[in-house]
C-alpha cells in the first residue's frame, strides 16, 4: 500500500505517543517441531495502552541495549517480559 499521508496507516504514532517499549519472549515453533527457536519482539506502547508491533530479533542482549537507547532519548520505561522472567508466549 502506498499513501502520500503516513499518519492515515493504522499503526502510525507519532512519538509525542509513545508511552513505553515492550519486550517479549516468543518460542516460535518451525514446520518440523524440532526446529523451534526463541525471538524476542519489540513493540511500542501508545501512551493510550494499545501496542503496535516494531519488529523481531533473534539476539536479546543487543536488542535490550538498542531499546534502552530508545528508552533514555524518548524518556519513557522499556517494559521487559524477558528480563522480569515471566513465562513466554508460543507462537505457530
Amino acid at each position: 500500500m502506498r499513501t502520500d499521508d503516513y499518519t492515515t496507516l493504522p499503526d502510525y504514532t507519532p512519538f509525542s505517543k509513545i508511552g513505553a517499549f515492550q519486550i517479549l519472549k516468543q518460542s516460535v515453533l518451525g514446520t518440523d517441531s524440532s526446529k523451534s527457536y526463541i525471538s524476542y519482539e519489540l513493540n511500542i506502547v501508545r501512551k493510550d495502552g494499545t501496542r503496535v508491533f516494531c519488529l523481531s530479533h533473534g539476539n536479546y542482549e543487543k536488542l535490550r541495549e538498542d531499546v534502552d537507547i530508545l528508552a533514555s532519548q524518548f524518556h519513557v520505561p522499556v517494559w521487559d517480559v524477558v528480563e522480569r522472567n515471566l513465562e513466554q508466549i508460543p507462537i505457530q
